[in-house]
């Protein structure tokens, strides 16, 4: 008996081209076990995974009396495959990618994919590389197609990733938040000394949109605005909004210092002489009238 890999397998003993054709297809069970996933890349909105790949099928011209035999065939495989992201709830977004295995040029004529009893399981350290992402479920599922040369037979994983908080929480929200309270100590700090209010606004303003472009660096283009935004712009609203606030009370300040001076150079200059000393220009100034007054009664 010869067999032929490139055939596919059909009832034994039927090797003709017209018993392929009107044999039944051959269902291919698989499975995945992904050992780790090692990059998941925003900008390129892709992911990294190394997996091993199980097919098994059944091949009835390799049947022996008395010997149940199944061909098993076992990869291992590192790929890139890519993940549609929508960054709308950034950095407290959940993603979710796709890892589809499908026939290249049979249709479901000749192949179809089945699940196996335990279709996928995921090492315990598979995301441990990833820095800010954590599987937070997986699921087989079917996306078999049909196309003008017929239909194809498709198996899908599904993974959501999720965000963890703790490093966000530390490398943004702290950060920004500390920011912004120190920018609202000028708010206690004396008008006159813009020696120290200016500098300490203008200081956390740059530092925070440094910060916002290092963070950034890491994120695609999109047209649409993040929640990330939203917090950046909103820390650096109210920081310069201190700068701000700093000069609506210089001008009122300078306003009213000039509005005291104005009084104060109206008023006629009042003596500045003890008052005793006071009390004996008072007494010459008596004398001085009564002799130069001839009409002069004193009292």
């Amino acid at each position: 008996m010869s067999h032929d890999v490139h055939i596919r397998p059909m009832k034994f003993g039927n090797d003709s081209l017209a018993a392929l054709r009107k044999s039944n297809p051959v269902n291919v069970y698989t499975g995945l076990f992904i050992r780790s996933i090692t990059a998941l890349n925003e900008v390129n909105m892709e992911f990294k995974a190394q997996f091993k790949f199980f097919q098994s099928w059944t091949d009835e011209r390799l049947r022996f009396p008395g010997v149940a035999c199944s061909d098993l065939r076992q990869v291992r495989l590192t790929m890139i495959f890519s993940c549609v992201m929508d960054l709308v709830k950034y950095p407290m977004d959940v993603q979710t990618c796709f890892i589809d295995f499908a026939s290249y040029a049979y249709t479901t004529d000749d192949i179809v994919y089945v699940w196996n009893d335990s279709p996928i399981d995921v090492a315990k350290e598979a995301t441990s590389v990833l820095a800010n992402m954590v599987i937070k479920s997986f699921k087989n599922d079917s996306c078999t197609s049909k196309t003008n040369t017929g239909e194809y037979s498709c198996l899908r994983i599904v993974l959501q990733f999720q965000r963890v908080f703790s490093f966000f929480l530390l490398q943004l929200y702290v950060p920004s938040s500390l920011l912004v309270t120190i920018s609202w100590v000028s708010y206690w700090i004396d008008w006159r000394a813009s020696a120290a209010r200016v500098p300490l606004s203008i200081i956390t303003l740059l530092t925070m949109i440094t910060q916002s472009h290092v963070l950034s660096a890491n994120l695609p283009p999109v047209s649409y605005a993040k929640a990330f935004d939203v917090w950046i712009d909103g820390c650096v609203l109210l920081i310069f909004a201190s700068l701000i606030e700093y000069a609506i009370v210089n001008f009122m300040g300078v306003q009213e210092e000039r509005q005291k001076q104005n009084a104060t150079v109206s008023k006629p200059a009042e003596s500045c002489l003890p008052p005793v000393w006071e009390q004996r220009r008072t007494d010459r100034e008596s004398e001085a009238i009564a002799m130069t007054d001839p009409y002069h009664e004193e009292v």
